[in-house]
């Protein structure tokens, strides 16, 4: 049996280099369409994810609105009870007069609820601290979208309460 010949076997040097791709012109319509077709496509994909997505930012950012009002409103009937405790049981008989010793400023007074509606403040109801402590203290002069209003007793509770 004759030796095995090994050199037909091996490739030769010029198998090894990769195959040049054929050249694509920049501006063949093909290539231009695939480009379009896929930014299309991703484009409508934006589109309906944002188009799910912006009522949930809308109504995260309303009740986040609400929860600022609410608690501004807890922290004026709290200042109204320390306000009391200093005059004979007598909640004031207007908030400015609670600013500057029980509250830092006046601005906590304005409440908007609505982000394209001027700030608006509250209805005060005064009273003593005597008072049962279901008796409405303050409500906010605005509403919600869906027509809630900030309701605030005389114990410092709130709720966002619809209107009847």
């Amino acid at each position: 049996m004759p030796p095995f010949d090994h050199s037909r076997d091996q490739p030769s040097r010029s198998s090894w280099e990769l195959p040049q791709p054929a050249p694509v012109s920049e501006s063949s319509p093909s290539s231009r369409g695939a480009a379009v077709s896929v930014a299309g496509r991703t484009l409508s994909i934006l589109v309906m994810m944002l188009g799910i997505a912006l009522p949930a930012v809308i109504i995260v950012r309303d009740r986040a609105q609400a929860a600022k009002c609410l608690n501004d409103a807890k922290g004026i009937a709290l200042a109204c009870k320390l306000y009391a405790l200093d005059h004979q049981g007598d909640y004031p008989p207007n908030l400015e007069q609670l600013v500057p010793k029980y509250l830092p400023d006046a601005k906590i007074f304005e409440c908007p609820l609505r982000k394209n509606q001027p700030p608006v403040g509250y209805n005060y109801f005064g009273g003593k601290d005597s008072d049962p402590p279901t008796k409405v203290l303050l409500s906010s002069k605005a509403t919600t979208r869906n027509h809630k209003r900030i309701i605030i007793t005389a114990d410092a509770a709130g709720v966002l309460q619809r209107e009847d």
